[in-house]
């Protein structure tokens, strides 16, 4: 399972634990309207059906969410993993065009340099959007610990 699917269904049963615990609620007041003792026998079926739904849901939610978070962390690893590698690669270019440079003509030289200023320039791009991706994923750990706060 991807990672969009994967948080889709996490708060799918995050809104599913919403219904849930309203349904609870509706049910509750329903026995308590009778008092205690006096409840119909289907409410209070329903009441014990309803809370072993929820545990069980509660269970199901924590664990996917571990999950998520810990495939979110992984995935953030590799981009910091992958910007690293960028840097030393523009660090050894750049060394290797300055060696370069004493044995080639200047105007070589310079078309070197200029080449690898133009594959800096792309990595530095693609540096921004692995940034760019490591806060989005931030911000999904964070707006799924509130999901599941509120729920």
């Amino acid at each position: 399972m991807n990672l969009d699917s994967f948080k889709q269904e996490i708060l799918h049963n995050i809104a599913l634990i919403k219904e849930y615990k309203k349904r609870l609620r509706v049910l509750e007041r329903q026995a308590a309207r009778f008092g205690p003792g006096f409840a119909p026998s289907h409410i209070l079926v329903e009441i014990d059906e309803v809370r072993s739904i929820l545990e069980g849901f509660d269970e199901n939610i924590e664990a996917m969410r571990l999950e998520y978070i810990d495939l979110l962390d992984a995935k953030k690893r590799n981009y910091k993993t992958s910007i690293k590698d960028m840097v030393e690669l523009i660090q050894q270019r750049y060394r290797t065009a300055t060696v370069r440079g004493e044995e080639e003509t200047q105007e070589e030289y310079r078309h070197r340099v200029e080449k690898y200023d133009r594959e800096k320039k792309e990595i530095d791009k693609e540096i921004g959007k692995l940034i760019k991706a490591i806060r989005e994923l931030e911000k999904d750990i964070e707006e799924l610990e509130n999901q599941a706060q509120v729920g």
